[in-house]
């Protein structure tokens, strides 16, 4: 946010907000981007042989029991919710060209009339 600040030439006294800020110039929202980079990465794994080890490890659930306290979040839960909140299937990870269709977060900027 303060890069898009600094490029518009606008500074925290001027007391914009950051929705505002992110309207002028045309960008999505950060969690929005970060979830098409996950989903993205989610996707690459998915397209990997079996027997590679990022596929490997995705897969692996290690043995014991789990600390006591509150469940830690895992990066696969995340990506269980990211692929409910867009509608998708893992299985449709295997079409690279719909896959980025469906997990891109369109920018404003870049959006088409």
């Amino acid at each position: 946010m303060r890069m898009l600040r600094w490029a518009f030439g606008w500074t925290r006294q001027d007391r914009v907000r950051n929705e505002d800020v992110r309207t002028v110039m045309k960008t999505a929202p950060i969690h929005l981007k970060m979830r098409e980079q996950r989903l993205r990465w989610y996707g690459h794994i998915l397209r990997r042989q079996e027997d590679h080890p990022t596929k490997l490890a995705l897969n692996f659930e290690a043995p014991g029991k789990r600390p006591r306290g509150a469940p830690r979040k895992r990066w696969r839960e995340v990506i269980k919710r990211d692929l409910a909140e867009i509608g998708a299937a893992p299985d449709e990870a295997l079409d690279r060209m719909r896959w980025r269709r469906i997990t891109k977060a369109a920018d404003p900027a870049t959006a088409r009339d």
